[in-house]
């Protein structure tokens, strides 16, 4: 599994993991890195939500004490910090040395990308959840409902009024 991580083969490990043969997705190697670990620190999202699907643990820490976020974080890529944040990754674990991710995402250089990974799972600068932003389930029903409901009260103006109020209703239905 872990090769099939570091070549950053999604299909590979889709297939490791789903098919029929038992694999410890858990299993660390000599320094306690996880293929969890691995795919946040290669920055492979698609491999990360591959592995967390099947159950990979994102609060498991290596040898070090780092933990599936603090190597997203190292790595600066806001795909992967926002999939482990989904899954419930400990914002406030410390490493050995006593660093927060966000406290090695800052001493990287990596804080923008840490920040919009955050911001992208629903949670503010410090990891708070942000109230009243809408679910992403909501938003893509908003975005495919809203022009739908709109182009039909247009077509329907169109056809019940006469055409030079029904333009200039349209227009505004439009716009609106």
């Amino acid at each position: 599994m872990h090769l099939a991580v570091h070549s950053s083969s999604a299909l590979l490990v889709c297939y490791l993991l789903f098919t029929s043969q038992p694999i410890a997705v858990d299993a660390p190697d000599t320094e306690g890195h996880t293929a969890l670990h691995w795919a946040c620190y290669q920055g492979d999202a698609l491999s990360v939500d591959l592995l967390i699907r099947a159950g990979a643990s994102v609060l498991r820490a290596d040898n070090a004490g780092l933990t599936a976020l603090h190597w997203a974080a190292v790595k600066g890529n806001a795909g992967c910090i926002k999939r482990v944040v989904e899954a419930g990754a400990d914002l406030q674990a410390k490493e050995g040395a006593g660093k927060t991710a966000r406290d090695m995402a800052a001493e990287l250089k990596s804080l923008g990308a840490f920040k919009r990974g955050l911001a992208d799972a629903g949670l503010d600068g410090e990891g708070r959840k942000v109230e009243g932003a809408l679910s992403p389930d909501i938003t893509k029903t908003a975005i495919f409902v809203l022009p739908t409901v709109t182009l039909g009260l247009m077509f329907i103006t169109l056809s019940v009024l006469p055409w030079w109020s029904a333009i200039l209703l349209s227009g505004a239905e439009f716009f609106g």
